[in-house]
C-alpha cells in the first residue's frame, strides 16, 4: 500500500515463507524463501535496489519452510535454522553464527517476556526433539519427556502474560488425536 495505492511489488520470484517487520523501524523487512535464503529490505520491500540477501555465515540450507524469528526488544537479533544447526545474528542479519548443533529444527520461538529464552522443536519423520536455551542460544537443554509433542510442530507460541506457558500446534487430518499441546513449565512437561 503506497499513498492509498494498492500496488504490490515483487520482492523475489521464489516461494515466500516468512515475513518479519521490524517493530522499531517498519521500513526494515525480512523475508525468507524455500530452503532458508533470507532477504532484507530497508524500504518496505519496495524495489530490488534496496533489498539484498543476508546469508553470510549460514553453512547449510534449511527445510522448505525454514523458521525465522526476531527479538522484539533488540530487533537486530534474529534466529533461523538449517538442516544441521540453529543460527543467530546480532547485527540485523549481516552475518550469522552457529549457536546450536541440532539437525532438522523446523520451529523456533522466543520468550515474549524474556527473549533470551529460545524454544526449538526438531522433527525429521522418524524422530523428534525439543530444546530450550535460557541465555540467547549460548547453552541449550535437551528436554526428554514422554509428553513432549512427538509430531512435526507447525508453530510454537509463548503466552504473553504467563512466561512459562508454551503452546505447540500441528497440521493433521487425523481425528481424535491431539493437535494442540500446552506446557506450563517452559516446555518440560506438556
Amino acid at each position: 500500500l503506497n499513498n492509498g495505492n494498492r500496488t504490490w511489488t515483487r520482492w523475489s520470484t521464489n516461494d515466500g515463507i516468512n515475513v518479519l517487520i521490524d517493530p522499531k523501524n517498519d521500513g526494515v523487512i525480512y523475508g525468507n524463501v524455500q530452503t532458508g535464503l533470507i532477504v532484507k529490505s530497508f524500504s518496505n520491500g519496495d524495489g530490488v535496489n534496496t533489498s539484498f540477501w543476508v546469508t553470510d555465515g549460514l553453512q547449510e540450507t534449511g527445510a522448505w519452510d525454514t523458521p525465522l524469528v526476531m527479538n522484539q526488544e533488540n530487533t537486530n537479533i534474529l534466529y533461523t535454522a538449517t538442516n544441521a544447526a540453529i543460527y543467530k545474528t546480532t547485527n540485523g542479519a549481516l552475518s550469522w553464527r552457529r549457536v546450536g548443533n541440532f539437525p532438522s529444527v523446523r520451529t523456533l520461538e522466543l520468550g515474549v517476556e524474556n527473549p533470551d529464552i529460545v524454544y526449538a522443536h526438531a522433527f525429521n519423520n522418524s524422530s523428534w526433539s525439543f530444546y530450550r536455551s535460557n541465555n540467547g542460544g549460548n547453552t541449550w537443554t535437551t528436554i526428554n519427556h514422554s509428553t513432549i509433542p512427538s509430531w512435526g510442530v507447525t508453530s510454537l507460541e509463548n503466552h504473553p502474560s504467563h512466561p512459562t506457558w508454551v503452546y505447540a500446534t500441528r497440521n493433521s487430518t487425523f481425528p481424535n488425536r491431539d493437535h494442540v499441546k500446552w506446557s506450563k513449565d517452559s516446555g518440560n512437561i506438556w
